[in-house]
């Protein structure tokens, strides 16, 4: 053996006389210390960090859990239950090395999650398929057909309802059952399903991979053919154009519809944008195999009724929370914790939580709170454990905390930026379109109504393109790469879904008048004053319209300073007047800006104040 593969050997030996696999933490006398730990929504370095200096171990952790969290509610715990009840429900396992411990992810636990997250997008997919494969089923008989059906069913149900004959609920209630998959039927799931039995399969996988699949009578690129004569379009109201364009989008949970009918003038061309839910079976979340496991783990209501300690009174404020609309979990395993006497061990995600029940018994509050609507609650003796409800899905799409907690800092010191929100974006899964009521983060979440797809294409954009934007200078579609110009595309197809646009709707499907599209921003400032109050702010332009408004907060202390806000608008189209707009007010101090980028901004300013 060369000196070399001696020197591996070697090596490989003295790694594993460092280290071993799911050590005994009870028979380390060092964490038989006693912890007290308040730590909600934590990360796992800081706890292991605090962990550390009571107990005097030196910990460390796989960099795969540097955004692993978890909450902490420890009075007088030996460290090794702490520390074995948290690898325990997080699914991670324990190593000694050196003379202190190492985290690191249990391998077994991730391949569940990743088997969850297959079979999940598996059972979408198979519910979408069986929705479809209704609407083919409907398809087979003649639209018409289905429609005098419907109203001959609707015509009697009413004559029942008017002349009341002997049974005529029975009769009604029959009728119902008849009537209700017949007011499914709307034209353009009539054509999806009339287009499913025709199209080869190779076709829907477009459709599966998340692109829209086009259908159109005139020959375009990227487009499937129709002939002119297609039996069912002259079959479906007002469809009977000899040109026709329809295009089909698979969502998840939901199918979105397109349908394109020029007419004579352009007056009455019909551009429609159409949803429709996909019919849900195996694919709600509650049939998942790692959930059934994790329903299976909690404790049954039944128990939680015979246990004594929740049979305590309570009041509102014994269970309200000082957070507000940004409680989470971890605040309301807090009054748990103080109200039941539990030392608490969970998961932790920036998700908003609440309880409909204040009164009453801890009981009922806690039957009636998300712990127990969308969580897996388990009382252990004193200990109470807890997992959200669809963990592995929360894992992947929580923002990083680190990041979230500077902008925290900083939209409570001067407010936030542009760019700090397009930061936010840029770390968001792609099928979201909103963060408004996913997330309980504390700064202002307004920009972000519906204004996601707008900020991924910005996102997306040089440094140079962003500065030519804010110098009222618009970007030509034709000169933004395949990414940009399929950001693009998203960005103006979620307005078009609310707000049909025909000429915009040909000229992203024309490849002769893409090249008019462009990109172009809007951009101003204005200060105004803000009257905060316990439960209730009210912000105006002025402070004399303020007061007029002061006895509608009466706790409000005096106005605060004006703030600066800055109004973005951007502009996805033709031109200003044929385009879909998106507006963005962020509210900020005013912004200490040096050197070229504040020469930039300021000239686009003056640029838009001209306009």
């Amino acid at each position: 053996m060369t000196h070399r593969a001696w020197l591996l050997v070697l090596l490989i030996l003295l790694s594993l006389g460092q280290s071993r696999a799911d050590p005994d933490l009870s028979a380390d006398a060092r964490l038989q210390q006693p912890l007290r730990l308040q730590m909600p929504n934590a990360l796992l370095s800081e706890i292991l960090e605090e962990i550390g200096k009571q107990t005097g171990v030196q910990f460390s952790f796989d960099r795969a859990l540097n955004e692993e969290k978890a909450t902490l509610f420890i009075s007088s715990k030996p460290a090794w239950q702490v520390l074995s009840k948290l690898s325990t429900l997080l699914g991670l396992q324990w190593e000694a090395v050196d003379t202190g411990y190492r985290l690191r992810p249990d391998p077994e636990a991730r391949r569940q999650e990743e088997a969850t997250l297959a079979w999940e997008r598996h059972a979408l997919r198979r519910d979408a398929q069986k929705t479809l494969r209704e609407w083919a089923q409907a398809a087979r008989e003649d639209y018409h057909t289905i429609q005098q059906r419907r109203h001959a069913l609707e015509e009697e149900a009413q004559r029942l309802e008017r002349e009341k004959p002997p049974g005529w609920q029975e009769r009604r209630d029959a009728i119902s059952k008849q009537l209700y998959p017949l007011t499914q039927i709307m034209p353009y799931t009539y054509f999806a399903g009339w287009l499913y039995r025709r199209v080869p399969p190779t076709v829907w996988n477009r459709l599966w991979e998340g692109e829209i699949v086009w259908f159109s009578t005139s020959p375009q690129p990227g487009v499937l053919p129709l002939p002119e004569d297609t039996p069912v379009l002259k079959a479906v109201p007002f469809w009977g154009s000899p040109v026709f364009r329809f295009g089909i989008k698979w969502q998840g949970e939901r199918f979105l519809f397109f349908v394109w009918v020029p007419m004579s003038s352009p007056e009455e061309t019909t551009m429609f944008v159409g949803e429709e839910q996909v019919r849900s079976d195996a694919s709600l979340p509650i049939n998942a195999p790692l959930n059934i496991r994790w329903q299976r783990w909690q404790t049954p209501m039944e128990s939680l009724e015979r246990d004594s300690r929740l049979q305590k009174p309570i009041k509102p404020h014994d269970v309200r929370t000082s957070a507000g609309d940004l409680t989470t979990c971890a605040d309301l395993l807090q009054r748990l914790a103080a109200l039941a006497g539990v030392n608490v061990v969970a998961d932790a995600f920036r998700v908003p939580a609440s309880s409909t029940q204040e009164r009453g018994t801890l009981l009922e509050w806690l039957r009636h709170s998300d712990l127990c609507l969308h969580g897996h609650l388990r009382l252990e003796g004193d200990w109470a454990l807890f997992r959200h409800w669809g963990y592995w899905q929360l894992r992947r799409t929580e923002f990083p905390e680190k990041l979230v907690r500077a902008l925290e800092q900083k939209a409570n010191e001067e407010g936030l930026s542009l760019e700090d929100y397009a930061t936010l974006v840029a770390h968001l899964p792609p099928m979201h379109r909103s963060l408004r009521h996913e997330y309980a983060l504390r700064i202002d979440m307004t920009p972000l109504e519906s204004a996601v797809p707008a900020l991924r294409f910005w996102v997306s954009l040089s440094d140079a393109q962003k500065r030519t934007a804010l110098q009222g200078q618009p970007l030509a579609y034709p000169q933004l790469t395949p990414a940009q110009q399929r950001l693009f595309r998203d960005a103006l197809l979620a307005k078009l879904y609310d707000e049909p646009n025909r000429l915009l709707f040909d000229a992203l499907h024309s490849p002769e008048q893409q090249v008019a599209l462009s990109f172009a921003v809007e951009r101003w400032r204005e200060g105004t004053y803000t009257l905060e109050g316990e439960r209730v702010s009210i912000t105006a332009e002025s402070a004399e319209e303020l007061e007029q408004q002061r006895h509608l907060v009466p706790s409000a202390n005096a106005p605060s300073e004006p703030a600066l806000v800055e109004q973005y608008t951007f502009y996805f189209g033709l031109d200003p007047t044929q385009s879909v707009q998106y507006r963005l007010a962020i509210r900020n101090q005013p912004a200490k800006l040096s050197g070229q980028t504040q020469d930039i901004q300021e000239e686009g300013s003056k640029i838009f104040l001209e306009k």
